[in-house]
C-alpha cells in the first residue's frame, strides 16, 4: 500500500492541524475513538484507493470541525451560556419513519430543528459566510448523489434540510456514520460498548454554537436513528428532554437498513458481502430494541415519551402530528404536512 494512504490517527490529527494552521482540538475524549476509527478503516482491505482517500477526508472534515469549534469557543466565551430549551427527539430504528416525521415537525414555528448544513459545519472558518457553507454542502451532496444515484431516492436531503445528530456525533468521533458507510467491524464494536456521556456532552456544546451563529427561538428538535443505542447519556445530559419513538417491523427496518448500507458501500469498496451486511443491519436492529426499552420504562422518562406507529404516521401523517403537537404542548396550526418523499 502506498505510505501516503496509510490511515493513521497522528497524522490525521497532524493533517488537519495543518490545513487551518490550528492546534487546540478541544476536550480530549474524542482521541480514543478517533484511534479506534483509524486503525479499523486502515485494516479494512476491501476499501478501494479511491475509498481510502474518502475514508481519510471523511475523519479529516470532522477534525477540522473540532479545530474550528475550540477556536470560536476561545474567541466567543459567550457561547457557553448559551441555554439549551428541553430538546425533543426523534427516535426510532433507522429506516423506521424518523427522517418523515422529524420534517414535518420541522415546519411549526415552536420548533426548531438543525439545518444539514450546520450539523455538517458547527463552526465557521475566517473569510467565510452562511452562504458559502451552504454552497459547499450542496457541493458535496451533489458529488454524492453522482457516485450512489441510488441513495438520492433511499435519502433525499440538501443543505437547507433538516438533517440527524450523526454529524455531530461525528465531530466526537462516536458517531455510526463512519459504520454505515464503511465496513468497520472494529469500531462499531467498540463504539457500542461505550457510554458516550462525554460525546453527549459535546454534542451539546456544538448546538450551542449553532443556537450562537443562527439564534433561534423555540425548542430544539432532534432526530438521530442512533440515540437509542446510549439512551442512558442522552437523558444524562439532557434530562428533561422529551422523546418521540417510532415503531416499525424490525424485518423491514433490517432489510431497509440493508439496503442503504450497501448502496453506501459500493461508493468506496471494491466489494460488499450481501449476506454479511444483512446480519450486521440485523445486530444493530435487535441492539436498538434491547437498549431502548429498559430506559423507557422508567416511570420518569416513560412520562416523556410518546410511541408513533410508523404505518399510521405513513397514512394518516395529519393526525399523527396533531397528536405529537398535542404531546408536546403546541398548537396545531396551518402547517404543510405533505409527506416528504420516501417516507422514511
Amino acid at each position: 500500500m502506498d505510505t501516503a494512504q496509510v490511515i493513521d490517527p497522528d497524522r490525521l490529527l497532524a493533517d488537519a492541524g495543518r490545513d487551518l494552521d490550528l492546534a487546540d482540538f478541544g476536550p480530549p475524549h474524542f482521541r480514543t475513538g478517533l484511534r479506534q476509527l483509524a486503525h479499523s478503516l486502515d485494516d479494512d482491505r476491501t476499501l478501494t484507493r479511491a475509498g481510502r482517500d474518502q475514508a481519510r477526508e471523511f475523519v479529516l472534515a470532522p477534525l477540522r470541525n473540532r479545530l474550528l469549534l475550540a477556536r470560536q469557543a476561545a474567541r466567543h466565551p459567550e457561547i457557553a451560556a448559551i441555554p439549551l430549551a428541553d430538546p425533543v427527539f426523534v427516535l426510532g430504528g433507522p429506516r423506521s419513519g424518523t427522517t418523515l416525521l422529524h420534517r414535518l415537525l420541522a415546519e411549526h414555528p415552536a420548533l426548531h430543528a438543525p439545518r444539514f448544513w450546520e450539523l455538517t459545519r458547527p463552526a465557521t472558518p475566517d473569510g467565510t459566510t452562511a452562504d458559502d457553507l451552504i454552497r459547499d454542502t450542496e457541493r458535496g451532496l451533489a458529488a454524492l448523489y453522482r457516485q450512489a444515484p441510488a441513495f438520492r431516492t433511499i435519502h433525499a436531503t440538501a443543505a437547507r434540510d433538516p438533517e440527524e445528530c450523526t454529524w455531530l456525533l461525528a465531530t466526537e468521533m462516536a458517531s455510526m456514520v463512519f459504520s454505515v458507510n464503511f465496513d468497520i467491524p472494529g469500531y462499531t464494536t467498540w463504539l457500542l460498548a461505550q457510554d458516550l456521556t462525554e460525546a453527549y456532552r459535546g454534542h451539546r456544546r456544538q448546538l450551542q454554537h449553532l443556537l450562537w451563529r443562527r439564534p433561534a427561538a423555540g425548542t430544539l428538535l432532534l432526530k438521530d436513528p442512533y440515540h437509542g443505542l446510549w439512551l442512558p447519556a442522552v437523558d444524562r445530559v439532557y434530562p428533561r428532554a422529551r422523546y418521540l419513538f417510532l415503531r416499525r417491523d424490525p424485518v423491514t427496518v433490517t432489510a431497509s437498513l440493508a439496503n442503504l448500507v450497501r448502496t453506501l458501500r459500493q461508493v468506496t469498496h471494491d466489494r460488499t458481502d450481501p449476506d454479511a451486511v444483512e446480519a450486521e443491519s440485523g445486530r444493530l436492529v435487535t441492539a436498538l430494541t434491547a437498549r431502548q426499552e429498559p430506559l423507557r420504562r422508567i416511570p420518569t422518562v416513560a412520562g416523556r415519551t410518546l410511541e408513533i406507529d410508523y404505518d399510521e404516521l405513513v397514512a394518516a401523517p395529519d393526525r399523527v402530528v396533531a397528536g405529537v403537537l398535542d404531546f408536546l404542548g403546541l398548537a396545531v396550526d396551518a402547517l404543510c404536512r405533505t409527506a416528504p418523499d420516501g417516507g422514511r
